[in-house]
């Protein structure tokens, strides 16, 4: 490699680490800030008994991670497009906050979250059109109402199932580090240039929230993602695994090219852990006559902490199944005729967690616990 290559290639990683550098950077100062602000803003999670941290927690990364996203986008990847995914973020950081501190009833958070997908369809020309080939016989198309109804559903779905695995330090923004890992690399081969930036900005925000959060940078978090976190995160994974899986670069990059750059079924896989234990609690849930929307203590995560697994452990254990779901997802893009043994060996793994792990690894589904 002579001179000339080198430096080309140093001059091709910094310009691609500023993507990531640049919201870590803000993130990190955004967070020293509104920490010191939070008591006076109302923004701190109390410990409760089912809420087992010591002190009061800064609800703070929520906002922290988006507006290091927005001036990061802003600067590096500018398009209308993305205007209207901030937009629609805005709003959701905003219910977030305010859910934080008065507790707003689920019926409102609901109906706002629907207002968001819907306007995500109509602006940002997100919709699932198609599931993908679930049965061996081709694929399943959507069309008219019922599929602007099923991708409001959805993406309620995806930003509801952030919000419940974000129960443990670090778990939540981890998780979604490694599928936003993934996307941008199939982004990246689908040569979709503003949605991998966009997905590596993510990245550098969700790294600036982890150095306060996650228990590998400090003993215990300082900061907490809040509401306002984890419905922004569950609003970005919802449209781009939309966007990625329908064939729908347009609503982040006008220029790219329009080729599907994520199987519909595969979208399940990286999607991964929140899903798989999102509708395994749902599924107990609705069992035991019980609101989905209950609160408890019987994800997988208060079930391994309940059953004496550390903090680190919890969270090492859960990613470590993530990331063999997201491998299993990225295999699997590259054979679309294993769609249908991928989406039933999808159904069939979550229906052995919802059967299997509340026997092996019992938990108190009590609300007040």
């Amino acid at each position: 490699m002579d001179l000339r290559t080198a430096l080309g290639l140093v001059e091709e990683m910094l310009y691609r680490g500023i993507y990531v550098v640049m919201p870590l950077l803000i993130c990190m100062n955004v967070v020293l800030v509104l920490d010191k602000a939070a008591p006076g803003l109302g923004l701190l999670d109390k410990p409760s008994q089912r809420k087992r941290h010591r002190s009061n927690v800064p609800l703070v990364g929520g906002p922290a991670i988006f507006i290091a996203v927005s001036l990061s986008a802003v600067l590096l990847a500018s398009h209308r497009p993305v205007a209207v995914f901030l937009t629609l973020g805005a709003v959701l950081v905003a219910l977030g906050i305010a859910d934080d501190r008065f507790d707003l009833p689920a019926w409102f958070r609901l109906l706002v979250q629907a207002s968001v997908a819907t306007l995500m369809l109509v602006f940002g020309d997100v919709q699932i059109g198609h599931l993908g080939n679930l049965f061996g016989f081709g694929p399943i198309e959507l069309h008219g109402m019922f599929a602007a109804v099923f991708t409001v559903v959805c993406t309620i779905g995806v930003i509801n199932s952030i919000n419940m695995i974000d129960g443990v330090d670090g778990l939540a923004g981890s998780i979604l580090l490694i599928s936003f890992t993934a996307m941008a690399y199939l982004s990246l081969q689908a040569d979709n240039a503003v949605g991998s930036r966009m997905l590596a900005i993510f990245n550098g925000a969700l790294l600036g929230f982890l150095c306060f959060n996650a228990r590998v940078f400090v003993k215990q978090a300082r900061i907490f993602m809040g509401d306002s976190g984890s419905m922004l995160m569950g609003l970005i994974l919802a449209w781009f695994l939309i966007a990625m899986s329908q064939g729908v670069v347009a609503p982040l990059d006008p220029a790219s090219s329009s080729r599907v750059a994520l199987s519909a079924v595969s979208a399940g896989w990286i999607f991964g852990l929140p899903l798989l234990d999102t509708v395994a609690v749902v599924l107990g849930r609705l069992q035991a006559r019980r609101s989905p929307f209950a609160a408890g203590r019987d994800h997988l995560h208060h079930r391994l902490l309940d059953q004496g697994f550390s903090v680190n452990k919890t969270v090492s254990i859960m990613l470590g199944c993530h990331l063999l779901l997201v491998l299993v997802g990225l295999l699997g893009n590259l054979r679309p005729a294993l769609e249908p043994f991928m989406f039933w060996g999808f159904v069939l793994l979550t229906c052995a967690h919802a059967i299997v792990t509340p026997r092996l690894v019992p938990g108190d589904p009590r609300p007040d616990v």
